[in-house]
């Protein structure tokens, strides 16, 4: 479908549309699940997306679910008792170089592994 087919179409319906014909497309795709009429034509594993087609076209894609579960197979991280904290802290300031003396110059050194 073209953008330009929703405004004909929704008047058709007597369906009020916002001002950006675009948001209509992102809110489906995105915020708001399609109508239920169109998702019970989908399988129990499947489900209908909305994908570009080209400069302001679009098509209607029936795709299998995606299985969000947790594999089991991996590591679980183990948070300490005492929690996260920060182990190191570093706070910098940008300098012009005019600013420093040869000595501090010297001192700066790259961190180790670079």
């Amino acid at each position: 479908m073209h953008r330009d087919e929703i405004a004909p179409i929704a008047a058709k319906l007597s369906i009020a549309l916002p001002d950006n014909l675009g948001d209509v497309i992102y809110s489906f795709r995105y915020r708001t699940p399609l109508p239920a009429k169109i998702r019970q034509t989908a399988g129990a594993d499947e489900a209908w997306l909305i994908r570009p087609a080209g400069k302001s076209r679009y098509r209607f894609v029936l795709v299998r679910r995606a299985s969000l579960a947790p594999n089991p197979a991996l590591a679980k991280t183990k948070v300490p008792d005492d929690g996260i904290r920060i182990r190191h802290e570093r706070h910098c300031q940008l300098v012009p170089p005019g600013e420093l003396t040869d000595e501090e110059l010297r001192s700066y050194r790259l961190p180790s592994g670079t």
